[in-house]
């Protein structure tokens, strides 16, 4: 899935909505999120504040570890219960060769709300 469309299905999980014909900024998107409010360049890979806007929203637990080539994880646990014991919802990123966490972190968090909208969707 690219870069784009991760922030797309990211944004649809939070129930928000794309600007129609918006034009891409600095990689984001703007998105409508209620209120008559938008977020303009919504970009949760590079902006930590986006991130953690969708791990709020979604209600999202992230594990943040740092040995070697380790890396940050990020899955929902409706009502704090792990609907799938067995790890699979996990969505793990690794911290690349520039050893970045935050910027692994950012990306697990928004590779999670993704795959929910992708449950949403039947995807």
């Amino acid at each position: 899935m690219t870069d784009h469309k991760l922030m797309e299905m990211a944004a649809k999980a939070c129930g928000w909505a794309m600007v129609p014909n918006s034009e891409r900024q600095c990689g984001g998107i703007n998105v409508h999120v209620g209120g008559g409010a938008t977020i303009v360049n919504f970009n949760p890979l590079k902006n930590s504040a986006a991130a953690f806007e969708l791990m709020v929203k979604l209600r999202l637990t992230v594990f943040v570890w740092d040995e070697g080539d380790q890396a940050s994880a990020a899955k929902s646990l409706p009502n704090g219960e792990d609907p799938d014991p067995t790890g699979k919802a996990w969505h793990a990123d690794y911290v690349q060769e520039d050893g970045d966490l935050a910027a692994a972190t950012r990306r697990a968090i928004t590779r999670a709300a993704a795959a929910i909208q992708e449950a949403k969707e039947g995807v």
